[in-house]
């Protein structure tokens, strides 16, 4: 089995999957610690360890125009089809899934943020392009510390109107009927 490159996108709760037609190269993965170097007082340099970095990688292919013999018939879309897809995330800011499958065993799933360029087409029809791919990680969410208000505390008004109701009606619910 060949290399395998599947783009997912999702936007609005639709989603949408492309399987990239024609995977030559892809370049190594690399991934930068985020070590700090420093110079001591007394003149020695030392290491700090820092923690992970992005994941980045790039490749570059064609888009074919036609259906080649080395094409499936079931990834095979005309090039716009592509390029559309890689502008319309861009455009949105939203990052994409990538997944990479390598002899039947996924090998790289992650989302990404992408630098893509083409060229309008070779003399055959077909259109090159460079996908710079770099690991997205969405942000923690941190909880902020409440607003204190300048509005004097008064607990009489802080009970909201459902917890009153809901009160009011075990209240009358316990009480028994009059004859």
């Amino acid at each position: 089995m060949i290399m395998k490159i599947i783009f997912i996108g999702e936007n609005e709760g639709q989603m949408e999957i492309i399987n990239i037609p024609v995977v030559q190269a892809i370049e190594p993965i690399t991934c930068d610690t985020m070590d700090e170097d420093f110079v001591t007082i007394d003149g020695n340099t030392l290491n700090l360890i820092g923690g992970k970095g992005l994941r980045r990688f790039s490749f570059s292919s064609f888009f074919p125009s036609k259906l080649y013999s080395f094409v499936s018939f079931l990834n095979f879309r005309p090039p716009k089809y592509y390029i559309k897809f890689f502008e319309k995330y861009r455009d949105l800011k939203l990052p994409v899934r990538v997944i990479i499958i390598d002899k039947f065993s996924v090998t790289l799933n992650m989302l990404c943020r992408y630098n893509f360029s083409y060229t309008l087409r070779d003399r055959a029809g077909d259109v090159p392009y460079t996908l710079d791919i770099t690991e997205y990680i969405i942000p923690p969410n941190k909880t902020t510390a409440p607003v204190e208000s300048n509005k004097p505390n008064n607990t009489n008004t802080n009970i909201d109107k459902k917890t009153k109701i809901k009160n009011k009606v075990k209240a009358n619910a316990n009480k028994k009927p009059k004859k």
